[in-house]
């Protein structure tokens, strides 16, 4: 099974975030609810550049980009 990881270092912590491939649009959708929680450490900055890298990375392998559901309202 392959597996996507990106990280992200802030204020000394290292957030990992890991999803298996085809789980990019999950990945992305975790993250930015947790930079709309108050409670945690990660704005939307932090989002941002976790979703450039996880479509960064998704691109390298030649497989279409995610869309997180937060871009697509319904």
């Amino acid at each position: 099974m392959e597996y996507r990881t990106v990280s992200r270092v802030k204020s000394g912590h290292t957030y990992v975030f890991r999803c298996e491939a085809n789980g990019e649009a999950e990945l992305i959708d975790a993250v930015m609810s947790q930079a709309e929680d108050r409670n945690c450490p990660l704005d939307w900055l932090d989002a941002a550049a976790i979703s450039f890298e996880v479509a960064r990375t998704v691109a390298e392998n030649g497989v279409g980009v995610p869309v997180a559901s937060h871009a697509n309202p319904q």
